[in-house]
């Protein structure tokens, strides 16, 4: 199961990845006298997409807190504007997330950044022989998340900062929450 799961992030980091270059590429060959302003306009946007990659320690709380180790990777649209795919893992009850994430800054100062995130994706839930009175089923089902980040940027390409997200399943009977206290964000 980690082998798919790392193997959809991977297919999914290469799809966007490929298509922003090819979206760069067409933009470039299709410009004539008369799309020249509008080709200037297509370039200063898709020359600000670039590839940013995070991962995060933290703790995720369904019953009690457990440890929780977060990669996420996006493609940046704009300078406040982010698209990209989740994968949450958690503790005992093992409960993994796979999602795909919409995240916004919310303020343009230059090193400290507000942020709030969105995402719809499917929750891996797994309960071991120790937790059978908790209320959650066993099984994958549709999960939808809300977010509010910080980030503190050290380097234009590279910050630290942390995220609580809310995520609810309902076909597994279960709503909790994920902190990683500590994300780190490299811009490529």
């Amino acid at each position: 199961m980690k082998k798919l799961i790392f193997s959809l992030v991977a297919l999914l980091t290469i799809h966007c990845y490929a298509e922003t270059a090819t979206s760069k590429k067409h933009s470039r060959s299709s410009a004539g006298k008369a799309a020249a302003p509008v080709m200037a306009e297509t370039e200063a946007a898709t020359s600000i997409r670039q590839l940013v990659v995070s991962g995060g320690v933290g703790q995720t709380f369904l019953f009690f807190p457990v440890a929780n180790l977060t990669s996420q990777f996006e493609i940046a649209i704009g300078e406040k504007f982010f698209v990209g795919m989740l994968v949450n893992f958690g503790g005992d009850p093992i409960v993994t997330t796979i999602s795909v994430t919409g995240r916004m800054h919310l303020s343009s100062h230059p090193t400290l950044k507000p942020s709030a995130e969105v995402g719809a994706g499917i929750a891996i839930a797994n309960r071991d022989k120790w937790f059978n009175l908790i209320a959650m089923s066993d099984g994958v089902a549709p999960m939808g998340h809300i977010g509010l980040g910080l980030d503190y940027y050290l380097q234009p390409n590279f910050s630290i900062g942390t995220i609580a997200r809310v995520h609810l399943a309902p076909a597994v009977k279960t709503l909790f929450f994920t902190w990683p206290i500590l994300n780190i964000r490299f811009t490529l």
